[in-house]
């Protein structure tokens, strides 16, 4: 098991020393992620959620992209389940320009919908920063920071707030 492990690490090591990174103005990135969090909240009920994100940004400038990630998400309280689809646009900002590790920060404005009618619905903020680490010309490894300032409504009216860290690894390639 050793033995694999060492491989593993020697294989994605010569990846990442022969990527070249696109991230240049008129590059796509098509993103995907798949995460579990755990929440406890401060009237004491647990939280689980499950997340399916693919997502679809363009490169405006040299640095700056920017997209849109569509998710599924299932939540698991402790008294119920639901199910939300999110729309989320949002902003990416390359900070350095390096040959395989590319920081950036980034913003978006995420709206949820729980059913049809839209009655039950949640609004917030991510902010965030994160890291492409390129493991060969086109796909890069992406973990991520970000924290959620949120409003919960139902049928229009503000029934209450939160705020949240999250953080996960995506999967990027990106096509020019």
């Amino acid at each position: 098991m050793k033995y694999f492990m060492i491989l593993g690490v020697i294989i994605i090591t010569i990846h990442i020393i022969n990527a070249n990174p696109p991230i240049d103005k008129g590059t796509w990135n098509i993103s995907g992620e798949m995460f579990y969090r755990y929440a406890k909240e401060d009237d004491g009920n647990n939280t689980n959620y499950l997340k399916f994100s693919p997502g679809i940004h363009y490169f405006l400038l040299t640095n700056v992209s920017a997209g849109m990630d569509i998710s599924y998400e299932r939540v698991w309280y402790s008294a119920s389940t639901n199910e939300y689809y999110i729309i989320d646009p949002g902003i990416r900002l390359y900070l350095l320009t390096g040959e395989k590790i590319f920081p950036f920060l980034f913003s978006s404005y995420r709206c949820y919908w729980r059913d049809a009618t839209n009655k039950n619905s949640n609004f917030d903020m991510k902010y965030g920063f994160g890291v492409d680490i390129f493991i060969s010309k086109n796909i890069a490894l992406e973990p991520y920071f970000a924290y959620h300032m949120a409003k919960r409504k139902y049928d229009g009216e503000t029934y209450g707030k939160y705020k949240m860290f999250e953080t996960g690894v995506a999967l990027s390639l990106f096509l020019f």
